[in-house]
């Protein structure tokens, strides 16, 4: 399992990958769109809170918040209210940071050794609830 410094990684990558040479958009979007994405990449790793609720951390974890349909789904809700706040950046670079900060983190979970049961991610849930 990546640690949250590769997710971290990986939403600084989709960050980069839609950043143009010349931003004509305000700095504080843009740090903002940045900080989005790092918390997208993140996010499904937030599944971890319930389970300490419940005094077992790895009890909800690798979850159905670490599909491509929830991430999908997850990308599409904050990519409209990012829109709406972000008026200086194109809505298309929104999406697109969005998706693939997102997206990137059950991809990596997918490839990456996992030690502790379930073993894996739902990566097609709710098509596929194999691990």
């Amino acid at each position: 399992m990546p640690l949250p410094i590769a997710h971290s990684a990986a939403g600084i990558d989709g960050y980069l990958v839609f950043k143009k040479r010349n931003l004509d958009s305000p700095l504080k979007q843009e740090l903002f769109l940045l900080g989005l994405c790092l918390f997208l990449a993140n996010l499904p790793d937030l599944d971890f809170i319930p389970g300490f609720l419940c005094g077992e951390p790895g009890r909800f974890h690798h979850g159905p918040s670490h599909s491509l349909v929830v991430g999908l789904l997850g990308s599409l809700i904050f990519y409209r209210f990012a829109s709406y706040w972000l008026t200086g950046i194109s809505r298309k670079r929104i999406l697109g940071c969005c998706l693939v900060s997102l997206l990137s983190h059950p991809i990596l979970d997918y490839f990456s050794a996992d030690t502790s049961k379930p073993f894996g991610v739902p990566l097609f849930w709710p098509f596929d609830t194999e691990y």
